[in-house]
């Protein structure tokens, strides 16, 4: 016969649920400002980006043009992948939300929870961005 019930595991499982959401919660001020930390980031990168094609377009006979027109394509695969990732949350967390807190909240627990993958994508798109840095330095040079 299967027990019916709560387990010692499915309690201690709710507690730690419930102190995460809890904590969510009174981070949700924070989670308004992480999320458009995020959003400047890529808009910031956006530019750049756009700004380094211009460049290798005028300049094809530079010596790291080629070089800086890959790095530049290999980073808008991660980019897009981030870009699309923050979407949804846009309504709720972006700057000219006009959503009350009620409404807000399901998308603050959400970033909250995904605050994780965010570092990860984020962390993705810096690693190609400083062999672009070192790469813009060697032009210089």
């Amino acid at each position: 016969m299967v027990p019916f019930g709560w387990s010692a595991g499915d309690i201690k499982d709710a507690v730690q649920f419930s102190i995460r959401l809890c904590a969510t919660f009174q981070d949700a001020g924070c989670s308004n400002s992480d999320f458009q930390e995020a959003i400047d980031f890529l808009y910031g990168l956006q530019i750049v980006l756009e700004h380094l094609r211009t460049y290798t377009m005028e300049n094809p006979g530079h010596l790291y043009s080629k070089d800086i027109e890959d790095l530049v394509q290999q980073i808008d695969r991660p980019w897009k992948k981030f870009r699309d990732f923050l979407k949804p949350y846009e309504d709720s967390l972006g700057i000219n939300s006009a959503r009350s807190s009620i409404a807000r909240a399901p998308r603050v627990v959400l970033w909250t929870l995904v605050a994780k993958e965010v570092r990860q994508l984020k962390a993705s798109v810096g690693q190609l961005l400083q062999s672009l840095t070192l790469l813009l330095l060697l032009q210089l040079l």
